[in-house]
């Protein structure tokens, strides 16, 4: 599910964070700031795809999430991508 679409963007997928299995990976702006994209498990058929900010210049903590189909998995990591990509490019206060 998420692999296919990693690796086709150049991201690296992490698979367990502090002994528990999950799936999420890194983004860096050119201002050197990090975020994170993160899938939890599906329970049912939906999933939830959060995107957060991590380190910011500004330390603001920002979350959105989507909940989706399997289906649907694809263009709801585009989604997220390009969300923390438009919070990478807010301008500085």
């Amino acid at each position: 599910m998420l692999e296919p679409w990693a690796e086709s963007n150049g991201r690296v997928i992490f698979r367990a964070f502090a002994g528990e299995e999950a799936r999420f990976f890194y983004w860096s702006s050119a201002r050197g700031e990090c975020f994170q994209i993160s899938l939890e498990p599906a329970e049912t058929k939906a999933l939830t795809v959060h995107a957060w900010t991590i380190e910011t210049w500004d330390d603001r903590e920002t979350h959105e999430e989507w909940h989706t189909s399997i289906a649907q998995l694809n263009s709801t990591l585009d989604a997220a991508f390009t969300r923390i990509q438009a919070w990478a490019n807010e301008p500085e206060v």
